[in-house]
């Protein structure tokens, strides 16, 4: 089970170490952000459950996108939970374009109610910065095929469905990115050397198939575990598997949410003599409790003020659900992530409709605009008399 964790948290690190900035200038990209909550929301899922998977950037970037309309406590709240001092969207959309470069592909959408207005500069911000997607739905049913749709295809199939228990029907906005990374080994594992062996989970030892390779590896042993770094073909991309000490995982998580990157810093090149579980794991993650616990409770109040989003009427954050998928094998990693961030609220104040009860005699026309032709016209009088089928034609004399 440890290798199996240190694998998750090692994929984590190679999405989160890459990604997501706050540059000096275009072209430099160098920022720990969504980081430190990303390794604090993974200690807490293995401490609830032994095991935990997540992708912390596209967390980061769907809480960006609530950020960027969020006033107050709200966005006080998210700017210390992503361990930044302002918020730009320009610099993700920077990221999110070099990460691409490498095999990342992230996709973002925002879908809204027709019961609100979103702000003119809110939707422009979206789409100029991150690409985002606009869309409108009338009823959450058709929103929630809409975004399982959109989240199937942002992943290449991956996260399928997206959201098997459907939606809250209060739901007025809702914030979803979507990442999706296929990457070969630069060096791949010899096939032929892969063999069985026994893994010890917590409950017990269970039988896995190791990969194995023993050559020049990056490689640290720090206070409470070993780490080697496996880079990808894509520059600057890699994996680092990190093993813990037999009872130190929530340890070395806990000095990781800490220290960051900066941990696993001082690796050398060493022979080292690895044996990598085969992986193919998918979860279902409610983040919503675990987020609260870690300081984001701002922002499910009904006081929160995201008054950025929309023209009028309030919003707050009722939910945070993320699917993930990971398979590594000898050639490389594919993994992909859909994160939502619900919002509702009171919606606009409705004007009063105009009545128009057709109670007294009327008439229709069937009308074709394109040739401007009256198809068919009527005036009915009395519905009560008309009969339910029309009476057989009056010979022609």
């Amino acid at each position: 089970m440890k290798r199996w964790l240190s694998l998750m948290v090692a994929l984590m690190l190679a999405f989160s170490s890459c990604a997501l900035a706050e540059p000096a200038d275009a072209t430099a990209i160098d920022s720990s952000i969504g980081n430190r909550l990303g390794l604090e929301v993974l200690n807490r899922l293995y401490l609830y459950d032994q095991q935990a998977l997540l992708s912390p950037v596209s967390l980061t970037y769907a809480l960006a996108m609530a950020a960027a309309g969020a006033q107050g406590d709200a966005l006080e709240a998210l700017l210390c939970a992503l361990d930044v001092d302002a918020l730009s969207l320009d610099a993700l959309g920077v990221a999110a374009d070099s990460l691409e470069v490498r095999g990342l592909k992230s996709a973002n959408a925002a879908f809204v109610s027709d019961a609100v207005i979103l702000r003119e500069t809110y939707a422009s911000a979206l789409k100029g910065a991150l690409d985002a997607e606009i869309f409108d739905f009338a009823r959450t049913e058709s929103a929630l095929d809409a975004i399982n749709g959109w989240a199937r295809e942002k992943t290449d199939g991956m996260i399928d469905p997206f959201l098997a228990n459907g939606l809250d029907p209060n739901l007025l906005l809702m914030l979803v990115n979507a990442v999706a990374l296929d990457a070969k080994w630069r060096v791949p594992f010899d096939g032929t050397a892969t063999g069985e062996g026994v893994f010890a989970a917590p409950g017990g030892e269970v039988p896995v198939d190791y990969m194995r390779a023993t050559r020049s590896m990056d490689y640290l042993e720090g206070e409470t575990f070993q780490a080697v770094y496996l880079p990808y073909a894509q520059e600057a991309l890699g994996m680092y598997v990190i093993l813990p000490e037999e009872g130190r995982m929530h340890d070395t998580l806990e000095a990781l949410a800490a220290g960051g990157m900066e941990l696993l810093g001082g690796m050398q090149s060493e022979r080292v003599a690895l044996s990598l579980p085969r992986v193919k794991m998918s979860v279902s993650l409610n983040l919503t409790e675990t987020l609260k616990d870690l300081g984001l409770e701002a922002l499910f109040s009904p006081e929160a003020d995201f008054s950025g989003m929309v023209e009028e009427g309030s919003l707050y954050v009722s939910g945070v659900v993320q699917n993930v998928c990971l398979e590594v094998n000898e050639q490389g990693t594919r993994a992909a992530a859909a994160t939502m961030v619900g919002l509702a609220g009171s919606a606009l104040e409705e004007q009063p409709p105009i009545e128009m009860e057709v109670n007294r005699p009327y008439a229709l026309l069937i009308y074709d605009e394109e040739t401007n032709t009256i198809l068919f016209a009527a005036v009915v009088s009395d519905p009560s008399a008309l009969p339910e089928e029309a009476p057989a034609a009056t010979p022609a004399p």
